[in-house]
């Protein structure tokens, strides 16, 4: 990546720079610790989840199905050919 993740949120809060700093280090085949991306913004939007400016427990559930890991898989193959 040519712009490093530093550079890229010099002037945003520490949560997002760690954020992009993990998402650009993901390797290919490495699933992603949603969780813990969460999490990083808790300082910033608070822990409770019913205060979230976004309600992620749907983007979880899709994220998590097989159905969207099976086409996440199938782009990233056709996408490489």
């Amino acid at each position: 990546m040519a712009t490093s993740p530093e550079n890229m949120c010099i002037l945003c809060p520490a949560p997002f720079r760690q954020f992009i700093e993990y998402v650009v280090n993901l390797k290919f085949d490495e699933e992603p610790n949603y969780a813990k991306y969460i999490s990083l913004f808790d300082g910033i939007v608070g822990p409770n989840p019913d205060i979230r400016p976004i309600n992620t427990d749907g983007a979880q559930k899709v994220l998590n199905s097989s159905i969207f890991r099976d086409y996440c898989l199938k782009m990233r193959a056709e996408s490489c050919c």
